[in-house]
Formats: structure tokens, sequence, C-alpha cells
């Protein structure tokens, strides 16, 4: 025997009640304790990415929640003598193709109503996450916990269009998901993992595509830093005098003087090496060191 509609009303209102009060004194208990919210989310590298997934998501269960709710394809009764299709709120006319209830009392109650509440619960949480990731930069703590409450009672709703099948058609015949049907069972896997993921994902300080574009930024700059120290190592390491041309480095001693070391390759490969000190008092000295090179021996002179 099949639960009235009343009956399923109050149930899937207590369930829903129930489960919205334990996760908004969740939500305050992770608010006032921030130490311990930690345990709740995500680490942050995965913030942003979470975000986007839930508003693809989201968008995808739109699309899902429509189609299942306009299409008279949701379930399939086999009769004795023919196979008939219904949807929450349509049917599949042999001559006319799908075919709208013409009465109120005809539809498939309660499963048509929840069909409907699942469909403006996700147009909420569409609208809301485009807010979130392309314009709200304030309040959105708020419109995060909106959306929570929004997605997850959609969810419940989502589920319960699946009563249909115990309308007392289905207690005469054979009764299965047809193609609707079988869209609606995804929905309810998409609907659960967004849900899931808003759930450990905070609502972020700024939007989607600023987050996005800062940490392009931070990214931008690691990368320049990298490069620049990359190339002054080569600058350190492998700077290599070649036949006829000079290296030069300068050095500031701590009592003032500057002193600057040249090192010239001869044509033989043998390495001359000059080093002059500019004192502060305008003064010069210059010395001259050799190369370590035992087969070339340092040719040069000191000026």
């Amino acid at each position: 025997m099949a639960l009235s509609p009343g009956g399923l009303a109050g149930i899937i209102l207590f369930i829903i009640l129930l489960h919205v009060a334990v996760l908004v004194a969740l939500y305050f208990y992770v608010l006032k304790n921030p130490s311990k919210g930690s345990r709740f989310t995500v680490d942050d590298q995965h913030h942003g990415n979470f975000r986007w997934a839930i508003l693809g998501l989201i968008s995808l269960s739109w699309i899902f929640s429509v189609a299942a709710t306009s299409a008279c394809t949701f379930m399939k009764i086999n009769m004795p003598t023919q196979t008939a299709w219904v949807g929450l709120n349509a049917y599949e006319n042999p001559v006319d193709g799908c075919t709208r209830f013409v009465s109120i009392d005809n539809r498939n109650n309660p499963a048509f109503t929840f069909a409907v509440f699942n469909c403006l619960l996700t147009s909420l949480g569409l609208v809301g996450m485009v807010l979130m990731q392309f314009v709200v930069t304030a309040g959105r703590q708020q419109l995060w916990l909106c959306l929570r409450i929004f997605m997850y009672i959609s969810l419940w709703c989502c589920m319960f269009t699946f009563y249909i099948q115990e309308t007392v058609t289905c207690d005469v015949y054979e009764c299965s998901l047809a193609g609707a049907g079988i869209a609606q069972a995804f929905n309810v896997i998409w609907l659960v993992v967004a849900c899931a993921l808003m759930f450990v994902t905070p609502h972020g300080d700024d939007t989607g595509i600023k987050t996005a574009q800062k940490q392009q930024a931070l990214e931008d700059d690691d990368l320049n830093l990298e490069q620049n120290h990359h190339t002054k190592a080569v600058d350190m390491t492998g700077a290599v005098s070649l036949p006829g041309q000079e290296l030069e480095t300068e050095t500031h001693l701590p009592d003032g003087s500057v002193q600057r070391q040249v090192e010239s390759t001869n044509p033989d490969g043998s390495k001359t090496v000059t080093t002059t000190i500019e004192h502060p008092d305008g003064g010069k000295g210059e010395a001259e060191d050799g190369d370590d090179d035992e087969e070339h021996p340092t040719h040069g002179a000191v000026v």
C-alpha cells in the first residue's frame, strides 16, 4: 500500500528540517571555533578548483532537473497488452506524443511537487554560484550558507521524485525507470558530490575570477624569480674568458677601497690575472697573479 501524500510530506519535512538544523549548528560551531574548523575543510590549494567544480556540477544538475521534470518518459509501465511511458507531469500519447496532464489531480503527486522544488532550488543554487564566482565580494559568508542549505534541500527533493513508483498504477502493473528516470538518478549523484564539496570548501575571500588572477600572478612571480636565480647562478659559475677576451670582477673592501681583478686568456691558453686596488685617497696598487695551469705558465707584466 502506497504512503499517502500527506504522510510522505510530513516525513520528508521532518527529515529535511532535522538535517538542516544539524548542518546550521555545525556551521556556527566551526564559525566560533576556527581552530577546529580545519578538520571539516580541505587544503587551501584546492579551494578555488572545488568552487569551480561546484559551479559545473550545479549547472549539470539544473539541466538534468529541468529535463527530467518536463519529460514524459520518467517511468515505464509494462501492461499485458501494451507498454506505456509516464512522466511527472506528462504521458506518452500514442497519437499526439508527449502530452501534458490536463488536470492537477492527474499529475503524479507528490513526485511532481518534489521535482518542481528541485528545479527551483537548483536554479537558485546556480544563480548563487554564478554570483559567488563572478560578482559578489561582500557578504560571501552569508550567501555561501544559503547555497549550502538550498542545495541540500534540493538533493532531498530530487531523491523523492522517485516516489512516482509508489502510485496506484505500479501496485497493479510492473513499473521501472525509463530514460528520464535514469537521468534523474544521475542527477542525484551530481547533487551529492556538489553538496559534499560545498560543505568541505569555505566561501573564499574573493570571486573565482579574481582568485584565479591572483594565483596566476603569484605563479608568474615565482617563475620570474626562479629564472633570475638560474641566470645569476650561470653568471657566477659559468663565466669563462675566451682567448683575446677579458673577464673583470670588482670587490669593495672593508676599508673603502675597491679591488678590480682582470683575467685575460693568452693565445697559448695561459691566463694573466691583474689585480688593481683603488684607495679612497686616490692611490692605486697593482699586483699580478699567475695561472695555476702547469703546462701554460702565466705571462703578464705589472704596470
